[in-house]
C-alpha cells in the first residue's frame, strides 16, 4: 500500500470508506479535520509522524481540512516523498485543485467520495452585487473564517458544474493567492464575487 493516500470529497463519507482500525482513534491512529491546515499544523504531524507505534506496526494518520495553505503544503513534501516506514497517510480534501501540482505527486488517488455541497455559494450568489460585498466586509470584520472557507471550498464545485472560462479564471486566481501569508481574503472574495452570476 502506497504511504500516503488521496481521498477527494466530504470528510466524514471518506471516513467511512476506510477500515474500521484505520479511522478508530487510538494510541497509533490520529483523525484530524481542520478548517484550514496551515504550517504548524505541518510541523506537528511531521513531528508525529516520527514517533514509534505504540501498539500497531504502523501509526495512521487521516488528516483532512477545507483549505490548506501553501506554506503547510511545502513543509509536507519532504514528509511524503521520504516518509517513516511506520507511517501511513490518509488525505482528504475537498477538491484536488486546492493541493499544489508537487504535493499531488505525491499522493496516490484513491477516490473521490461524496459531494461537496454549494449551499453556501448559492446563497451568497442570490444576493445583489453590492449585498455580497456587505457580506464580505461583514463577515471579514467578525473574522468569520467558517464562512470564509466554506465559500471558497464550494465555489469550486460551483463552476465545475458549468461555469463560464471567466468564472473558472477568477476562482482558480483565488484559490492560488488566498493561502499566501500576506493575502486579504477579504479582497479576493470581493473579485469573485463580482466576477461569479448565479445559475
Amino acid at each position: 500500500m502506497h504511504h500516503a493516500q488521496l481521498l477527494i470529497g466530504d470528510f466524514d463519507e471518506a471516513l467511512a470508506t476506510l477500515e474500521t482500525s484505520a479511522r478508530t482513534p487510538s494510541a497509533d491512529v490520529s483523525v484530524t479535520c481542520y478548517t484550514t491546515f496551515g504550517i504548524a499544523d505541518a510541523r506537528q504531524l511531521k513531528q508525529a509522524a516520527h514517533l514509534v507505534p505504540v501498539q500497531e506496526e504502523k501509526r495512521i494518520f487521516v488528516v483532512g481540512f477545507r483549505n490548506i495553505t501553501t506554506e503547510a503544503q511545502n513543509a509536507l513534501l519532504k514528509l511524503f516523498e521520504d516518509p517513516p516506514h511506520t507511517a501511513q497517510f490518509y488525505v482528504v480534501s475537498p477538491q484536488e485543485d486546492i493541493l499544489l501540482p508537487t504535493l499531488r505527486s505525491r499522493l496516490q488517488y484513491r477516490a473521490s467520495v461524496g459531494t461537496t455541497t454549494t449551499d453556501t455559494v448559492h446563497a451568497f450568489l442570490t444576493q445583489p452585487v453590492a449585498a455580497r460585498l456587505a457580506e464580505i466586509a461583514d463577515r471579514n470584520t467578525k473574522k468569520d473564517t467558517a464562512w470564509f472557507d466554506a465559500i471558497l471550498a464550494e465555489a469550486a464545485v460551483y463552476i465545475s458544474e458549468g461555469g463560464t472560462t471567466a468564472e473558472k479564471r477568477a476562482v482558480l486566481y483565488v484559490q492560488q493567492y488566498v493561502r499566501a501569508r500576506s493575502a486579504s481574503k477579504k479582497m479576493l472574495l470581493e473579485h469573485m464575487a463580482l466576477s461569479l452570476t448565479q445559475r
